[in-house]
């Protein structure tokens, strides 16, 4: 049952809503104090090496995997903690130099009740049973790669920044799983050419878990808690014995060909020649990438076509401001992460890539070449981004640049970013950034924390061109921070932000500045034992935005009394959300729906 409300009035003065205040006394008032405690033994693995690599068939035949390390049984994560599981679940993991190799025989005393709907690549496997493990080649317990496999053989990989989870990245590597009378089995081969890491390091952080979809059950190696996820590699398990690997050449390339035939009838005969109004025409496009050593890898593109992206999904916008969508490009893809900057999702982030390649129109733009330059060294992250674009209404070419780096402190990380140029050519723009995120996943006993602070400046300098709207001039900066709490029973988030009127990051990503917005959410959990019902959750959170005068703008409540849900997600809630918006004369309504 869903209750909704809505009001869209003239200016008004309100107060900070009480939501805010009373999720800040459920935290305690502030940052509580950090209980000490001993942080559990790491399990750990010493990788078999072997000269016989196997056959990718998905059957683990007798003998194949004699070389490798076996891992005999995992531990009940969800619902029931650190509980033994339904089912067995064996691991083998093993290498040859060149491929990490690891299978899973997850056997299932129904194999009839299998849950395997998903088909596409990257689907949504969440819903499927399904097998996957975490890598983290740096052992910074903050960084790595997720793989994991359902019974369709169905893949799903992603990158991991810090907590941050990016599932565009398409990895190369290799999987194939077989269902058969006691369960199904899954083999993997991961080639070190697909992924960056620390050659001199002996140790890598390795975790794993399965998924058996009709318990909702997730069993995992290590850190078999509520609280996080597989992807949190600051408590992953350790995998020894892995100097000595290679990376090849380390050179993928990528050339393709495109072929167009142009009738322009639009353009009037009497003013132009056949071969204006019909014509053909061969683009080639070119795409490399070279890990220069493990830890870095330098990408180059040339006269881009990106004709085999994945589309969007489909968004209808019905308000006043710009929709966000994801990359999907693989030259941008390529440690994408690393230019996330102080935990920002959407409206502030300095740098977003999909700005490149595509004019204020939504038009497409010739991305004449490009490159980048990423990777790792000790506790540096970094990276470096130059493109050039076809200026459609300059004579001249528009540069594109921008620089990140960040170092790690523990789990936390600080670090700056730069940006210069504008994909419209229509400014000289520079943005400059700082920020720190800390993390804690041993907060309390065990709990996760996470932090963030970060601050901008932006200088825009427009060309002197007529424009249908005034161009935002000089200085702008924005400021903001964050308060999460993610944990099971208690889950609670705190955000402030401020965005001077003046403030116009270019090659970023603000779609309402000149305001101060205030966010919170407050969620309680409950795990009935011995019930049919897996959670039972009560949650409010709330929003307020203001002008820079204090003026409220927008203001959401969303009340959430109760929703109850069972061990295959279905379930009911009730809710009641309330909006207040205030809308003039001079904000124009979208009501587009992108392709």
């Amino acid at each position: 049952m869903s209750v909704r409300s809505e009001r869209i009035v003239r200016p008004m003065r309100r107060s900070l809503p009480a939501l805010l205040l009373a999720s800040w006394i459920a935290a305690g008032g502030g940052l509580p104090a950090r209980v000490a405690a001993e942080e559990p033994e790491r399990p750990t693995i010493h990788i078999g090496w072997t000269t016989s690599p196997p056959e990718l068939d998905g059957r683990i035949e007798p003998g194949e995997w004699q070389d490798a390390s076996h891992v005999d049984g995992l531990t009940q994560a969800l619902p029931d903690a650190g509980r033994p599981p339904t089912e067995r679940t064996e691991v083998w993991i093993m290498t040859d130099e060149d491929y990490l190799y690891v299978a899973a025989r997850l056997w299932d005393s129904d194999p009839t009740r299998i849950v395997r709907n998903t088909m596409a690549r990257d689907g949504d496997t969440f819903l499927d049973d399904r097998f996957g493990f975490t890598l983290d080649p740096f052992l910074d317990r903050q960084n790595g790669y997720f793989f994991q496999v359902n019974a369709n053989s169905v893949r799903r990989d992603a990158l991991i920044e810090g907590g941050t989870v990016e599932p565009s990245w398409d990895g190369r590597w290799y999987a194939k799983a077989s269902i058969d009378a006691e369960g199904w089995s899954v083999e993997f081969a991961i080639p070190y050419r697909s992924i960056n890491f620390d050659p001199d390091t002996d140790v890598w952080g390795f975790n794993m878990a399965r998924g058996i979809r009709r318990r909702d059950e997730i069993d995992r190696w290590s850190d078999p808690v509520r609280e996080r996820f597989l992807t949190a590699m600051g408590r992953a398990g350790d995998l020894i014995g892995m100097k000595g690997i290679r990376q090849g050449l380390g050179l993928q390339a990528v050339p393709s060909l495109a072929g167009r035939r142009v009738d322009d009838t639009n353009l009037p005969s009497d003013r132009a020649d056949e071969d204006e109004r019909h014509y053909s025409r061969v683009d080639p496009s070119f795409d490399a990438f070279y890990k220069v050593t493990p830890e870095v890898t330098t990408s180059v593109t040339w006269n881009t076509d990106f004709g085999e992206t994945e589309v969007d999904d489909r968004q209808v916008n019905l308000g006043r401001f710009a929709l966000f969508f994801p990359e999907k490009r693989d030259f941008f893809l390529q440690d994408a992460l690393i230019f996330d900057f102080g935990d920002l999702t959407e409206n502030g982030r300095p740098f977003f890539s999909r700005n490149i390649g595509l004019d204020p129109q939504g038009e497409p733009v010739r991305i004449v070449g490009g490159g980048k330059l990423t990777g790792r060294v000790g506790p540096v992250k970094f990276g470096a981004l130059d493109v050039v674009i076809d200026e459609q209404r300059r004579s001249d070419q528009q540069n594109l640049f921008v620089a990140r780096a960040a170092a790690n402190v523990g789990e936390s990380t600080v670090g700056g970013i730069v940006t210069n140029g504008a994909p419209d050519g229509d400014a000289n723009n520079t943005v400059a950034g700082l920020d720190f995120i800390y993390r804690n996943t041993d907060f309390r006993g065990g709990k996760t924390f996470r932090a963030a602070a970060w601050a901008q400046v932006s200088h825009n300098d427009p060309h002197q061109r007529p424009a249908v709207s005034p161009p935002i001039r000089g200085t702008g900066w924005a400021l903001g921070g964050r308060l999460a709490y993610p944990n099971d029973a208690y889950n609670w988030e705190l955000v402030a932000n401020v965005f001077d009127e003046r403030f116009a990051p270019a090659l970023g990503f603000a779609n309402r500045v000149g305001i101060r917005e205030f966010r919170g959410n407050f969620r309680k959990r409950w795990r009935p034992a011995d019930s049919i019902l897996q959670t039972v959750d009560t949650q409010v959170e709330g929003s307020l935005i203001t002008e820079q005068g204090r003026q409220v703008e927008t203001a959401t409540v969303l009340w959430r009394p109760i929703e109850v849900q069972n061990y295959v997600n279905d379930g009911f809630r009730f809710e009641y959300e309330h909006s207040y918006d205030v809308v003039t004369a001079e904000d124009p309504l979208s009501f587009s729906v992108p392709a």
